[in-house]
């Protein structure tokens, strides 16, 4: 009988490894994707039909608005076109101006997904550039917590000096910093690490404790060192 125990516990033992390894290697090679992408249907079919139900159980018919606190301000073409007029980078004087409207909403977090490094050094872009910055600076000073993505990677290293000696003006000021890259699964973030620090996760943060999380990998933290 003891015996029988055993090898029914290795023969489960051999079978559950098996499985685990051909899920493993699925996954490496990408074939499980059809299920993520089933998932996500199924989850965003029952998120549906949940927002329909949840106003009226929560008692908040007609003030729906007060569920939502995150808002996604977009730059569409039509913006991009006439706003913008087209140029690119983006002008940081009209983000600023634009900047400054969204803090009259007093909001918390304001988390932007743009890299605002300094990239021209001509006379126009310089005075764009100290105008952003000192929006950015006086919105963390008066406790609304700003998180921003790490600038893009350059070759240039004089250039990669300066954006340097901005982060790090800004990571004194209290801005803090995010990584821009997440995980993707055929072009959807299905999945996401606490630990990763992504721009949403930093915002989050942000707007729970006041502050981003003590890691010795935040962009900061790293400036400081």
């Amino acid at each position: 009988m003891k015996n029988s125990s055993i090898l029914r516990l290795t023969h489960n033992v051999v079978v559950a490894a098996f499985i685990g390894l051909m899920i493993t290697i699925l996954e490496h090679h990408s074939l499980l994707n059809w299920l993520d992408s089933f998932s996500l249907r199924m989850s965003l079919a029952i998120k549906q039909e949940v927002d329909k139900v949840a106003p009226s159980l929560l008692g908040v018919k007609g003030k729906s608005s007060s569920l939502v606190n995150t808002t996604a301000v977009l730059i569409d073409n039509d913006a991009f076109e006439g706003v913008f007029n087209q140029r690119s980078p983006l002008n940081k004087s009209i983000l600023s101006d634009l900047i400054k409207q969204i803090s009259t909403y007093s909001p918390k977090v304001i988390a932007i997904d743009i890299d605002l490094s300094p990239a021209r050094d001509n006379r126009e872009e310089v005075i764009a550039q100290n105008k952003i910055d000192q929006t950015l600076i006086d919105l963390s000073r008066n406790h609304v917590g700003v998180v921003l993505v790490t600038p893009l990677p350059v070759e240039n290293t004089e250039l990669r000096l300066i954006k340097y000696n901005w982060m790090s003006k800004l990571c004194q000021e209290g801005v803090k910093f995010a990584y821009p890259s997440i995980s993707l699964s055929q072009g959807v973030a299905l999945r996401y690490s606490p630990d990763n620090l992504s721009l949403g996760v930093v915002a989050n943060q942000v707007a729970s404790n006041g502050k981003a999380k003590t890691s010795a990998l935040s962009p900061c933290e790293l400036i400081s060192q």
